[in-house]
């Protein structure tokens, strides 16, 4: 993607998640310290109490710094430009395609349930090329006519993405 103009809009599109993570380490983290300062101390019942809380809270604990460990290898950047757009994903990796290669370019959401009373938005990215195929690293995106990125449970920045596509291509389209 060269840059013709400055109208570059980078996102990271992990960032809700990214926060919500965060506060389920904290407190999965703060629990299992609780949990296990009191079975190290004998706070509650005798032995077999303290094996339970100590057996209890240091999985917590090493579930909260393993969550802490994962925050900090992913990495899912969308860069919109006027030429194109580019997703970076890491430790995947990512594409690049320029704006005169789509001819069709959507934003999918699909509603997921979780439990009974939660649902998150999931985001796939849905283009349709120009021509007949993109070639290189979408080959692998390939649904039949259309090529389809799953961006994931990604929430308020889904719809932002959508929004900033949507400008940018249209943006190009009128520039033709």
């Amino acid at each position: 993607m060269s840059s013709g103009s400055t109208d570059v809009v980078v996102l990271d599109l992990l960032r809700e998640l990214r926060r919500l993570r965060r506060i389920a380490a904290a407190l999965l983290g703060a629990g299992g310290l609780v949990v296990t300062a009191l079975a190290v101390a004998g706070a509650v019942g005798g032995d077999l109490a303290r094996l339970q809380g100590l057996v209890l809270g240091l999985p917590m604990i090493a579930f909260a710094a393993l969550l802490v460990v994962a925050l900090g290898r992913q990495k899912l950047l969308l860069t919109v430009g006027p030429d194109g757009f580019g997703v970076e994903q890491e430790p995947i990796g990512g594409f690049s395609v320029a704006w005169k290669q789509v001819r069709d370019l959507r934003v999918l959401r699909e509603r997921r349930r979780l439990a009974l009373v939660f649902s998150r938005q999931a985001y796939t990215l849905e283009l349709t090329p120009a021509g007949k195929r993109f070639g290189g690293r979408l080959e692998d995106l390939r649904d039949g006519k259309v090529y389809r990125y799953a961006l994931g449970e990604i929430g308020a920045q889904g719809r932002r993405a959508e929004e900033v596509l949507r400008a940018a291509k249209e943006a190009h389209d009128a520039r033709r």
